[in-house]
């Protein structure tokens, strides 16, 4: 849209405002000073009509192109909400309600508040006061994504000592065939420029796996410093320290969760109907009497909901 828009008011100020400021006009300016719109004299001031009226028409082009746009990206949500594979999911069938009342905050309130719902009621999942699980799981959530870091530097520098090592053993061969034509006796050699011995031998089947079990021993693995002081304590192994820790915090989470049963609910809760029509008729309609309460949010996704914020009664966050 931008370039469009653009494009236009290049091609008429061009075609229509520079010819004006400069035809006809005896001044002393020189160079890009003709095209200015000072250039025109006192004399000739009704040209500063071409001004005013290409003004208010590139204006008004421009709110046409933005309600043109506005109107296909709307036909193109449209078309993309209603589409079977969108429909389909179980995204497009569930929404979030904040700021539920104490006295509304069941499944079976909820079932019956929302009975009327086109295909009915799949599932209600009521959001209960855990406090300690929300932090668990954004604990294990940054510990994966350390992980997936550490672990995608260790295969980058093995990648790059792999290469390293190739280039040495291709070095290394050249110059055993050149040995050999000298007439000098080559000693064996093992991929990834591993040089083989007689103690060797046993491993002369699986000479890729020595290569690369003593190719292994040299690459620095990702180290960290644990805690939130930065440069005191000793550094661990970043890979071995996330796993762990990620098995620790998979284990309280699911102690957790065994208290989900027993908690108090508090203030939200997610509802899935079995057809899209009946998340966007429970959208649409006023639930409770209070304003502020039971705030309706269509196609909610956990990525999209900071899980913390929850506990919050009265607005929804995501």
């Amino acid at each position: 849209m931008m370039m469009k828009i653009f494009a236009v008011f290049t091609l008429v100020t061009w075609a229509i405002l520079l010819p004006i400021n400069a035809l006809g006009m005896p001044t002393q300016n020189d160079g890009l000073g003709r095209l200015s719109f000072g250039n025109i004299n006192r004399n000739q001031q009704p040209r500063y009509w071409a001004h005013l009226i290409v003004a208010f028409a590139l204006t008004l082009f421009t709110l046409w192109m933005m309600r043109r746009e506005l109107l296909i990206f709307v036909h193109l949500r449209q078309n993309y909400l209603i589409s079977k594979e969108h429909s389909r999911t179980a995204q497009a069938k569930t929404l979030l309600i904040t700021a539920v009342p104490v006295e509304c905050a069941s499944e079976s309130y909820l079932r019956q508040l929302f009975s009327f719902v086109p295909g009915g009621i799949h599932r209600i999942w009521i959001y209960k006061n855990v406090p300690e699980l929300p932090e668990l799981y954004e604990e294990r959530e940054n510990l994966t994504l350390k992980l997936e870091d550490a672990a995608t530097a260790l295969i980058r520098t093995a990648i790059k000592a792999r290469v390293q090592q190739e280039a040495k053993a291709e070095r290394l061969q050249r110059k055993q065939a050149k040995a050999e034509r000298k007439g000098k006796a080559p000693a064996g050699v093992f991929p990834l420029g591993v040089t083989a011995n007689q103690e060797d031998e046993g491993f002369a089947g699986d000479m890729e796996k020595l290569g690369a079990e003593k190719l292994l021993e040299k690459i620095h693995r990702p180290m960290h410093r644990p805690g939130w002081m930065p440069f005191i304590g000793p550094k661990v192994d970043t890979i071995d320290y996330c796993i762990d820790n990620i098995a620790k915090l998979n284990e309280q989470i699911k102690e957790a969760r065994k208290k989900l049963p027993e908690a108090k609910s508090w203030g939200a809760a997610f509802i899935q109907c079995n057809l899209q029509i009946g998340a966007h008729v429970i959208g649409q309609c006023v639930p409770y009497h209070e304003p502020m309460t039971m705030y309706r949010t269509l196609e909610a996704t956990p990525e999209d909901i900071v899980w913390g914020e929850l506990l919050s009664y009265k607005k929804p966050f995501i």
